[in-house]
């Protein structure tokens, strides 16, 4: 009996461990993806301040820092709230968590997709470690193919069991940046630029207000574009290009 008492008391121990480990997984979460959309509008709107008073290299690697530590601690989501008793009286909570990390990866999609549009640029010189876009790659590879293997490693290997389109409908922020990547690479600027302005035709697969209020759209809409801005100069001048070709100028 003593023995028995001794496992149950272990495990109740055991229980609250990972209770409180969930609890501090939340809020550091809840940290770094703040500091992923300070990072962003800071460097949006640091954008055009010297180097001598600013240093723009270095508020990317923060950003991409922030963005990496997110997604790393998102990866046992699924886990932290299958494991809390109370799982069932937190779906909200649960679903608000979820359309934190489809913002967030939406971002780092948007972000690498600029930088692999400045690295396919052949008319600038290539870019060098010390620019702002180089901090931006992705860890899982330098082309457009590295957007899919997020998805991959942060949302589709974790539900196994779960179709592609069920899955892909569930992140409708994260769609929209794939949509803009394809557009990009297409090179149907025009499609581009529409589905910029116009943003996610969804923002939330749930009922709870969390993204439905005009405050939560229009904050995501804006740091999309500050995300976007880092390759809107390559967009038009690849645009620009195309038309010129078209027109039959044959001016590169």
């Amino acid at each position: 009996n003593m023995e028995e008492s001794d496992v149950v008391s272990s495990l109740s121990f055991d229980c609250k461990d990972k209770q409180q480990l969930h609890e501090m997984k939340s809020i550091v979460r809840k940290m770094q993806a703040r500091m992923v959309r300070y990072s962003i509008l800071s460097s949006y709107l640091l954008s055009g301040v010297p180097t001598s008073k600013y240093e723009m290299k270095f508020g990317a690697r923060a950003l991409r820092t922030a963005l990496t530590c997110y997604l790393n601690l998102s990866l046992t989501l699924d886990e932290e709230f299958l494991a809390n008793e109370d799982h069932i009286n937190d779906a909200n909570f649960y679903q608000e968590e979820c359309e934190t990390k489809d913002e967030m990866m939406a971002y780092m999609a948007l972000l690498h997709s600029s930088a692999v549009m400045r690295s396919d640029e052949i008319a600038l010189p290539p870019p060098t470690m010390g620019e702002v876009t180089s901090a931006l790659t992705e860890e899982s590879g330098s082309g457009w193919g590295a957007i899919l293997s997020t998805f991959c490693k942060h949302v589709m290997s974790l539900r196994r069991n779960t179709s592609f389109d069920s899955l892909v409908c569930n992140i409708p922020r994260w769609k929209w940046a794939l949509d803009l990547a394809c557009m990009a690479q297409e090179g149907n600027y025009q499609r581009y630029f529409l589905l910029l302005e116009k943003g996610p035709d969804i923002l939330s697969s749930s009922g709870c207000n969390h993204s439905n209020t005009a405050s939560a759209r229009a904050r995501f809409v804006i740091l999309a574009r500050c995300c976007a801005s880092h390759s809107l100069n390559l967009v038009r001048l690849a645009a620009l290009r195309r038309f010129n070709h078209a027109f039959g100028k044959g001016e590169y």
